[in-house]
């Protein structure tokens, strides 16, 4: 594949520049699924969840794709300083919301304990994203 994830994903390239390394990777999964093998795949993401700028789009891709081998990681970003924007602690939370694995079944236990409207909130976003997307079908 042309786009190395260490070249495209590296800290000290401008925002697009990562940015656009992040879109091919979507791009070859949605469109060319095989063509980039899974393990680059994850590789790519697993950089980008390094870097507070744009780890809530690789969360969200993830999470879109019902990828849940980078849970760990991703959990672990939420208390990470200099991830606690709200947009990145958001894609958090609705990643954790959707995946079967126990950790994210358990920080999200724990997270209804300490701030159950954010919880609340995003429950009800992923259950207006699931009638937006049965309606179109």
């Amino acid at each position: 594949m042309g786009v190395h994830p260490r070249t495209s994903q590296g800290r000290g390239h401008l925002f697009s520049v990562r940015y656009s390394g992040l879109r091919a990777v979507r791009y070859f999964h949605t469109t060319h699924f095989g063509v980039v093998t899974e393990r680059n795949i994850l590789e790519a993401l697993s950089l980008s969840l390094e870097q507070s700028d744009i780890a809530d789009i690789a969360v969200e891709y993830l999470r879109q794709w019902k990828c849940w081998k980078l849970t760990d990681k991703i959990l672990a970003l939420f208390s990470k300083k200099g991830f606690d924007h709200p947009v990145v602690r958001r894609s958090i939370v609705r990643y954790a919301l959707q995946s079967p694995d126990l950790a994210a079944t358990r920080f999200v236990a724990e997270l209804r304990r300490t701030d159950p409207s954010l919880v609340g909130d995003l429950e009800e976003w992923l259950q207006f994203e699931r009638t937006t997307k049965s309606l179109a079908k």
